[in-house]
């Protein structure tokens, strides 16, 4: 478990799957995930199934802890040990929750945690371009833009870029020494 200030990131339960679920069917949710389609409880449980036998992926349920309430999840996913680099990905389920700083503490746990326990030496993102409130966060923790993915992903019958981003851990150790 990974607790600072008000959020604390904890493993996914399978009592959490019902959230998880509700957040994912979500619209404005489903809006900025590359996955189109709604998901069912049956497949969020195979998922899970699936999740537990995987060690390349790690998601956390994001906790307010004033309230202990699960807002949203924080993942690594395709970690790579030998080259020392994993994707990121962040969801606030909990419309409440959003635009109020829950989701930079989170991230900034999540990146702590790659840098200094798992000893990445890289952290990347993709987003659709058009998200400028994910953009401005990502760019506020030190992500850099690396390139555009054009006309990459179909979705609501057109095509959309995607910006990768990533954060190399020098650069993340000296935004730090400068805070």
């Amino acid at each position: 478990m990974l607790e600072c200030n008000d959020i604390r990131l904890r493993d996914i339960e399978e009592y959490d799957l019902e959230s998880i679920c509700r957040w994912r069917n979500d619209e404005s949710v489903l809006d900025n995930l590359f996955s189109y389609l709604p998901v069912s409880l049956a497949k969020q449980k195979r998922w899970y199934e699936n999740y537990l036998k995987d060690n390349t992926n790690q998601t956390f349920v994001i906790e307010y802890t004033i309230q202990n309430k699960p807002i949203g999840t924080v993942s690594l996913l395709h970690i790579d040990h030998k080259n020392q680099i994993a994707e990121i990905s962040i969801l606030i389920g909990e419309k409440d929750y959003r635009g109020k700083g829950m989701a930079k503490q989170a991230l900034t746990q999540l990146i702590n945690y790659g840098f200094n326990q798992l000893n990445l030496n890289r952290l990347f993102l993709q987003l659709f371009e058009g998200n400028e409130p994910a953009l401005r966060l990502y760019e506020s923790l030190g992500f850099k833009r690396e390139g555009l993915l054009r006309s990459h992903h179909y979705k609501k019958g057109a095509f959309h870029n995607i910006i990768v981003m990533g954060l190399l851990k020098d650069e993340y150790l000296m935004n730090q020494a400068k805070d």
